[in-house]
């Protein structure tokens, strides 16, 4: 049984709680969440009381679980400095196939702050030609100590540089695989408490629109969006053009930077 904590960088989301429930629950393990603040997330309210409900409810309903879960540690997204050489792989291996730009001030943060070995909680997501689980899927190996990372391997010298510092403890596992897990182990209840949306519309609830919430839609979880956002993901979904733009990376992240600039 580990004893070292798990550095795990939680968001609220299903993911991440998911595998703090696991190292709490089934692995008995030591768990440091860890939380960088973006203040200008739509969802931040959101995240911090699932987060804040989430923590509650496992310590009132499995009291043991106390002993492994460290306090929260925080950091301010603001407080990030910047990396031009960190950027510079990013910025080439977006040219290669599209993921998030989340993660390249995580791979930042992670540096900046010291954070060893930090868990960043991906799924498995069918080898989805784009997204971070295929960028790096093909390129993780187990050490001995169990714990997959990407192999430095020439020819991904961007991919190395930019999730080389990650683990990733869930990335053979889907979601419906996982709610299964947590339906065997009793906490299924808890992990549903978990927020997804990026974009909470003016209800406050799951806007259906945004990434996590197709995700969830397409995933098996659509339960999870309330009517109104389920409606309008259909809506979006008839009239998006994204499935085929983004068959040309560098078309793709061009649109989405000059929508930034339109918006910003």
């Amino acid at each position: 049984m580990k004893t070292t904590p798990a550095n795990l960088l939680n968001t609220g989301g299903w993911d991440s709680t998911f595998r703090m429930l696991q190292l709490l629950l089934i692995e008995k393990r030591p768990v440091q969440p860890i939380y960088i603040l973006d203040p200008e997330r739509w969802s931040l309210p959101q995240e911090l009381q699932a987060m804040a409900k989430i923590k509650k409810e496992t310590l009132a309903r499995f009291p043991e679980a106390g002993q492994y879960l460290l306090p929260t540690v925080m950091y301010d997204r603001t407080d990030i400095k910047p990396d031009p050489e960190l950027a510079r792989h990013a910025e080439e291996l977006v040219k290669k196939i599209h993921f998030g730009g989340q993660y390249e001030w995580l791979a930042r943060a992670t540096k900046q702050f010291g954070i060893e070995n930090a868990e960043i909680c991906i799924e498995n997501d069918f080898g989805q030609p784009v997204g971070c689980y295929a960028t790096v899927h093909t390129l993780l190996e187990e050490g001995e100590d169990g714990v997959r990372r990407v192999a430095q391997r020439e020819g991904h010298e961007h991919e190395f540089a930019v999730f080389g510092m990650f683990s990733f403890p869930i990335i053979t596992l889907t979601k419906v695989e996982m709610r299964e897990i947590a339906r065997q182990h009793d906490f299924l209840d808890i992990l549903e408490m978990s927020w997804f949306c990026h974009r909470p519309n003016f209800l406050g609830e799951a806007c259906g629109t945004c990434n996590p919430c197709r995700i969830a839609m397409s995933h098996g979880m659509a339960h999870r969006v309330p009517p109104l956002g389920r409606f309008c993901y259909r809506v979006a979904t008839a009239l998006d053009v994204r499935p085929y733009v983004r068959k040309w990376p560098a078309l793709f992240n061009l649109m989405k930077r000059i929508k930034g600039s339109l918006t910003s």
